[in-house]
């Protein structure tokens, strides 16, 4: 038998050959002693079942970076490309695919829950939450903003008739009614705040719970939303961080941007830097896992080419427990630190 046939018959009927031979891995030797062995193509249709094992062993023994660069030519069109660097960018729909990598399990599981606050559309984690205007709001506010509020319940120029301010308890020490009649001097039933006398007030976060809720209402309710919007948001930050810091081990996170698509300018991608040797590890892991040379020591026919990108890379890798799948704690409430900053952020977005 020539080395010709050989390669004929590898490509026609390997089955005979590795009879002949003993195994897939003793024909790619005897083709590479006979300097043969660039004459195989591991991606043509009839080597399909054995394309994991000749990618392998032409990876493992001959180092051959030709080979490695061609195998990621084949995945770079899915979801990746070279960058000028010398490295490579993810590019992607959307973050929220990214969610692929993370662990399924459980209910809400990880996956589930970083799809939904990565995604392009807002999540509400909760429902409306009953607020607690002096103790959620009012005592949080920082000096600008109360400076703002101060400004704002001034310009509503809004009456206050004390004749119809309800009567708290007598034991009550915050009694409202005493309280602006007090402030106001007495000189007359209708009052409005002012510049002169909206400090006062405000040093009574009681009497400034109770005037807002019984005449600001619009103010109440925006409040109110500002309150719930921001309880939300910092639920949503808290998962979202935790998300990127998992998606450091393969992604340079804060290298990331939408960009325009070059083919349809009115719609935008999501880039990202992959961190240096990630492309190269995953393909040799994978390559290992699935040649019956692998970790498990179980032949695999599963086809580096019928994989989606590296994302669908790193994916089947964790399915296959090569990798482990990315983990993010889901809480039960937000950090309230998150919820304060939230406030003070959105205070101009709602007043």
């Amino acid at each position: 038998m020539t080395v010709d046939n050989v390669i004929e018959d590898f490509y026609d009927d390997v089955e005979e050959l590795v009879k002949i031979f003993g195994s897939v891995e003793d024909i790619l030797f005897f083709l590479y002693k006979k300097g043969r062995l660039d004459e195989i193509d591991p991606f043509d249709d009839r080597l399909e079942e054995y394309e994991t094992q000749i990618l392998y062993y032409i990876m493992t023994e001959l180092g051959d970076d030709e080979v490695m660069n061609y195998i990621i030519s084949q995945l770079m069109e899915d979801d990746f490309k070279a960058n000028r660097e010398g490295g490579f960018d993810l590019t992607i729909n959307g973050p929220d695919d990214l969610a692929e990598l993370f662990n399924e399990r459980g209910d809400p599981n990880d996956r589930s829950v970083v799809k939904n606050v990565m995604g392009e559309d807002w999540f509400e984690a909760f429902g409306y939450i009953e607020v607690d205007f002096q103790g959620d709001l009012l005592e949080n506010l920082n000096e600008e903003n109360i400076g703002k509020l101060k400004d704002l319940l001034i310009s509503e120029n809004v009456k206050i008739d004390l004749n119809e301010l309800l009567e708290f308890s007598t034991q009550d020490e915050d009694n409202p009614k005493e309280f602006l009649y007090q402030l106001f001097g007495g000189e007359s039933d209708i009052v409005k705040l002012s510049s002169d006398n909206i400090d006062r007030v405000f040093n009574n976060f009681k009497i400034l719970d109770y005037l807002i809720m019984t005449y600001y209402s619009e103010i109440q309710i925006e409040l109110e939303n500002l309150y719930n919007r921001s309880y939300n948001d910092a639920w949503v930050e808290d998962v979202t961080n935790q998300a990127w810091d998992e998606l450091s081990t393969y992604f340079d996170v804060k290298d990331r941007q939408w960009v325009p698509n070059p083919l349809n300018l009115k719609s935008h991608y999501f880039k990202m830097k992959i961190n240096d040797g990630v492309v190269e590890d995953a393909i040799i892991s994978f390559l290992r896992e699935n040649s019956d040379m692998g970790y498990s020591g179980q032949y695999s026919n599963n086809s580096i080419s019928d994989l989606s990108g590296l994302i669908g890379l790193l994916q089947s890798l964790m399915e296959e427990g090569v990798y482990e799948f990315l983990t993010i704690r889901i809480p039960d409430y937000p950090d309230y630190s998150l919820v304060v900053k939230n406030i003070n952020l959105g205070f101009d977005d709602y007043l």
